[in-house]
């Protein structure tokens, strides 16, 4: 009897399409994959850091990749699956770190830009000579107390409710009109005590360099306040990619703390022509004898004008050259520093050998290459140079254009996450994030390098009192009225679109 069955084994097979157990966990790691790239996409689109042309490029092809991997985890039999599931998981975990950068990016951005109010810091000390028998604010009841008759009196005022508010009863008060007065009676007996604002320790010691050795600090009171530093709605609707602006830097001798007030030791303003990619660096010397309208336009050092805040320094400037600064960039010792290491070092030029008085580093004509200490030494010093500050200046900004060119170059992919991180209180600035990223979408459709050429104002030296020191004479630099003119008057062509190549940037140093 015959038997038609057919008995022929079985073809094996490995499931239809979304059956089986891997079948259905592929399809789930492509559809992680397709979710994170989605929010990805999403997550540049928010930064607005890409022109259009890119971004559409940059979406296709991530499309492309995604339909790739679905039509791999829809394949019957394993090896397509796994091999689109691998895909799916490499191209997936690269996009997740790519969002989780994006959006470090866009918080940090969020937090360190459009700071038009910025918190001050004030330290008001009751210092008294070391071998003082005065130890404690109650012991300062029946004592000489010297106080400043305008300069920083809101300040002052604070400290001796505060002296009042302990001790009961207040001091018996001498009022000077500046710290160098004030501090000279110290030293001569005829105060037994000072009140004296910690922003000023670095100007006194210039004058009084035992200042620090010969007293001691009894108690200290300390002031946080909020200070507007611009219009924000101005700032917000400035059109950084077809209008001129000027930024001005503002470097404080300071080291920890961003809200402390200081000198301004570092001055530069940067015009920035976004049209003809061109930026004009033009420094101005931190002891110029200028009006500073914070203070009643009473004469005093540049420098000196940072105590009274950053907004002191920027009317001083625009005041001084007839313009107005669009945005600041304030930064300390420790952020520049931070910076410059979080960079890998930069490599900066010089134009003849020093050593930096500040940590003893040796500089050789031409290229060296520094991290963030030796960039330190190297803007700092100005006694190795026979024009000082005027040879600081051109340091400063030729240390301003190394931090730019590596900042654009492709090697700040490598140090990205520490750059990114060193930026958190590295500095303080009122340039809105929008308008930071409208700049580097612009950079990345133009591809080409910016023209940057810096240009010195001048003073001859001289003595004069100030406001700040009051009746003791300091080292100043008089103004130079032409070369004023000319900086103001190169600023302007800038701006205006006039090339940098056909500027007359020649530069004259005074006897």
């Amino acid at each position: 009897m015959s038997d038609d069955r057919d008995y022929r084994p079985a073809r094996k097979t490995y499931g239809k399409s979304g059956s089986g157990a891997f079948g259905i966990l592929s399809k789930l790691i492509a559809l992680a994959a397709t979710a994170v790239g989605a929010y990805f996409v999403y997550r540049i689109y928010s930064l607005n850091i890409l022109p259009p042309l890119y971004l559409g490029v940059g979406a296709a092809a991530l499309g492309i990749l995604l339909l790739l991997i679905w039509i791999l985890v829809f394949r019957r039999g394993t090896a397509p699956r796994v091999i689109g599931a691998l895909f799916a998981i490499l191209i997936g975990a690269g996009l997740g770190v790519g969002s989780y950068f994006l959006q470090q990016t866009e918080e940090t951005l969020v937090e360190l830009t459009g700071t038009t109010v910025v918190t001050q810091k004030d330290e008001v000390a009751f210092i008294v000579l070391g071998d003082s028998e005065i130890q404690t604010l109650n012991s300062l009841g029946s004592s000489r107390v010297g106080i400043q008759a305008s300069l920083d009196r809101a300040n002052t005022d604070k400290a001796l409710r505060e002296l009042e508010s302990q001790i009961g009863n207040s001091p018996m008060l001498q009022e000077f009109t500046g710290m160098g007065d004030m501090v000279q009676a110290l030293f001569d007996g005829q105060v037994d005590a000072i009140l004296f604002n910690e922003s000023y320790r670095d100007l006194v010691n210039d004058e009084f360099p035992d200042f620090d050795e010969d007293t001691r600090i009894v108690d200290t009171v300390t002031y946080e306040t909020e200070v507007k530093i611009s219009d924000k709605e101005e700032t917000e609707s400035k059109d950084v990619l077809s209008e001129s602006f000027i930024i001005y830097f503002s470097g404080i001798d300071t080291y920890g703390d961003i809200t402390a007030r200081s000198r301004s030791d570092v001055n530069i303003m940067a015009i920035v022509n976004p049209t003809t990619h061109q930026i004009l660096l033009v420094t101005t010397p931190r002891d110029y004898y200028v009006q500073v309208p914070a203070v009643g336009n009473e004469l005093d050092k540049l420098t000196h004008a940072g105590i009274y805040g950053v907004d002191a320094s920027i009317a001083t400037l625009e005041q001084l050259y007839d313009i107005d600064i669009n945005y600041y960039v304030r930064m300390n010792f420790t952020g520049f520093m931070n910076i410059v290491d979080a960079l890998g070092g930069v490599e900066v030029y010089s134009s003849q050998n020093f050593t930096g008085e500040v940590y003893g580093y040796y500089f050789s004509k031409g290229y060296n290459t520094v991290n963030g200490e030796q960039a330190l030494s190297f803007v700092r010093e100005r006694h190795s140079f026979a024009d000082g500050d005027t040879q600081r200046a051109k340091n400063q900004m030729e240390m301003i254009k190394a931090i730019t060119k590596k900042i654009a170059s492709p090697s700040i992919l490598t140090s990205y996450t520490s750059l990114l991180n060193s930026l958190s209180n590295s500095f303080t600035t009122d340039i809105p994030s929008e308008k930071i990223l409208e700049l580097v979408k612009m950079q990345l459709s133009y591809g080409g390098g910016w023209d940057i050429e810096s240009f010195s104002v001048y003073g001859k030296g001289a003595r004069r009192t100030t406001y700040s020191m009051g009746n003791r004479s300091l080292y100043v630099a008089l103004q130079d009225t032409p070369s004023i003119e000319k900086a103001r008057s190169l600023m302007l062509q800038v701006m205006d679109g006039a090339l940098i190549a056909d500027l007359d940037l020649t530069e004259r140093v005074l006897e």
